[in-house]
């Protein structure tokens, strides 16, 4: 399992099962964790809108993990395979 420095990740207490390795990233390195990638793509989507109902917000993001996230990432794969590719 991957984890990263956020305060909320530095369990003083953690038991963690025999069969689990715990992979920590450095601190201050965002660009190491997919995850972060991934929700700045979502927030473009929902970040300064007015949602009056969970189920909206839900919706919006739903659409935008279905359709545009990967496209997205296909564009960053496809500009990267070009860079190594050179």
């Amino acid at each position: 399992m991957v984890t990263d420095a956020a305060t909320a990740h530095r369990a003083t207490t953690l038991r963690v099962p025999e069969r689990i390795t715990l992979v920590r990233l450095p601190p201050s390195t965002p660009e190491l964790n997919p995850t972060e990638r991934l929700w700045t793509m979502v927030r473009e989507g929902v970040a300064n809108r007015d949602f009056s109902t969970l189920d909206g917000l839900e919706q919006s993001v739903c659409t935008r993990c279905q359709k545009d996230v990967p496209t997205k990432l296909e564009m960053k794969r496809q500009s990267i395979s070009a860079k190594v590719n050179v």
